[in-house]
This record gives C-alpha cells, sequence and structure tokens, in this order.
C-alpha cells in the first residue's frame, strides 16, 4: 500500500520521496544523501501554508512565463512554450541532453531565491554545443511589488540577450528612418 494511501494528510509528493528513498532498484533510488535532502527541503517550502501566497506570486513558474512573454517578441528568436520548458524543471538535466531533445543551439538557466523581502535570480545563456555561458547576470531586488520586479528582470534579461545574439545575425536591427523631409512626405 502507498504511503499516501495509508495516511491521507501526508502530501502525494512525500510519497513519491519515500518510495524513491526505498527502491530495491539501486539505479532508482536516491544517489546521495544530498538529493533526498534537496527533495526533501524543496517539499517542505511547497508545503508552507505561511509562505504559499508569496510562493504563488513569486515563483519559478511565474518568471519563467514572464520570461517567455518577454523573450517571444524578439525577432527572429525561437522561444520554446512553457509546457515544454517546465518539462525540465527541477530535472538535472545538461543543456547538451536538452539539445540532444529539442534541438536546441541555446537553453537560458536559472534560479530564483528569496530571503525575506529580498529575490535573486540568477541567469545564465549556454552554448549547448561548448556547454559555455554565452552570458549571465545576476539580478537583486527588493520585492515590494513582485509582478514589477518580475516585468524588470524579463525585460533586462531580453535587452541582454538582444545585445549577445545580435553579433550572430540573429536579431535584426532597427532600420534608421530617412533624414531627407521631401523623401519622408513622399
Amino acid at each position: 500500500m502507498p504511503v499516501t494511501q495509508a495516511n491521507a494528510e501526508l502530501p502525494a509528493e512525500f510519497g513519491r520521496i519515500l518510495n524513491k528513498a526505498l527502491e530495491k532498484d539501486r539505479n532508482l533510488r536516491y544517489q546521495t544523501a544530498t538529493d533526498l535532502k534537496t527533495d526533501l527541503i524543496r517539499l517542505r517550502r511547497d508545503t508552507d501554508p505561511s509562505r504559499k501566497t508569496t510562493a504563488e506570486a513569486t515563483g519559478p513558474d511565474t518568471s519563467t512565463e514572464d520570461i517567455i512573454t518577454v523573450l517571444s517578441k524578439i525577432k527572429g528568436l525561437n522561444i520554446f512554450s512553457r509546457a515544454t520548458v517546465l518539462a525540465y524543471r527541477d530535472r538535472p538535466v545538461t543543456p547538451a541532453q536538452i539539445s540532444q531533445q529539442l534541438r536546441a543551439t541555446c537553453v537560458l538557466t536559472g534560479s530564483l531565491r528569496r530571503a525575506g523581502n529580498r529575490l535573486r535570480i540568477n541567469a545564465q545563456l549556454v552554448d549547448t554545443r561548448t556547454d559555455f555561458p554565452l552570458w549571465s547576470e545576476r539580478y537583486d531586488r527588493e520585492m515590494q511589488d513582485a509582478f514589477e520586479v518580475q516585468d524588470e528582470i524579463a525585460r533586462k534579461i531580453a535587452e541582454a540577450l538582444r545585445l549577445t545574439l545580435a553579433p550572430q545575425g540573429q536579431v535584426a536591427p532597427a532600420a534608421k528612418p530617412t533624414e531627407n523631409l521631401p523623401a519622408h512626405d513622399l
């Protein structure tokens, strides 16, 4: 009988963690105590009722969605959908593995951490062929308005990627209008 069926008060995720820790096949069990600890800490974070509303407002899913929305507006830049991207969340995959599965040439990775009223986002654009970062940046902000912070960081990442990708010819520069007034009138 699965653990969560024996005690309905336990979150289903705890049952998954416990079943993985007790797995008979050693290749399917946790490989290190750190992996088990990480999953337990994440479970505690995700089930803590005092953090639920803030976590929902500033969580990685909404940040990911905001960044995808802003980046998808860059001409010549192909962005995978939110559903495709979130399938890789919290999975130990390398940019090279993502490249093999999705044929992506670059992967934007990052992390979001919160301490009190402070928010820190680290972002890296990684070349999937070399596994070297093409660009990386850290953003530290006070979190008075979570949505404003997410919008600002999404815009800054988009600006940085425009500059990083422009030399490779992936982003078209804006055309300068004519300075000849009669030509402009025509």
